[in-house]
């Protein structure tokens, strides 16, 4: 279960993720920060008593960078860089259906939480389509979009260098 508390804008400021188990429900508390622009910059996770930060940020309305740190673990765990053209495209393509997918293609594990996105209350998206991400150990991973003729996404495929995922998009 998800307690949401909103900002004035109507984006979750702060959340309580409860799950019951037969007798000892456990609570997973997050805080959340948003830039001037309405965009998630700034995600803190806390379970078990240790604290998650993950850092997004942004530039030109795009996000183009990603930094997670564990307190439990005591250092960055990860670490992407998002990219928007490549030799190939050489032009960003606009966010025209307004998706972000935080986990997939920012490198930003919100868990369930990530599907408030589309109830409009985790911001606003990136201005243009991410096309690769690099982690910080340079391995890339690629997003091929398919759109209409609308120009709004029905596909994306998600490549890296063992996996392929494919998820269909309906308007």
């Amino acid at each position: 279960m998800y307690k949401l508390f909103l900002n004035k804008d109507g984006y979750v400021k702060y959340c309580d993720e409860i799950e019951y188990r037969i007798d000892n429900p456990k609570t997973t508390a997050w805080n959340l920060e948003y830039n001037s622009d309405g965009q998630l910059v700034k995600v803190v996770q806390t379970k078990d008593g240790y604290k998650r930060l993950s850092t997004i940020i942004y530039d030109g309305g795009n996000a183009v960078e990603t930094v997670t740190k564990s307190e439990k673990d005591g250092k960055e765990t990860d670490h992407y860089k998002i990219y928007y053209t490549s030799k190939k495209i050489t032009l960003p393509i606009a966010n025209k259906g307004c998706l972000m997918a935080f986990d997939g293609v920012l490198g930003v594990d919100l868990d369930h939480l990530q599907y408030a996105y589309f109830a409009g209350m985790l911001g606003k998206a990136t201005k243009h389509l991410p096309i690769y991400n690099m982690d910080k150990d340079n391995d890339k991973t690629t997003f091929d979009w398919t759109f209409n003729d609308d120009g709004f996404p029905t596909k994306i495929v998600i490549k890296s260098e063992d996996e392929r995922e494919n998820s269909n998009i309906v308007w």
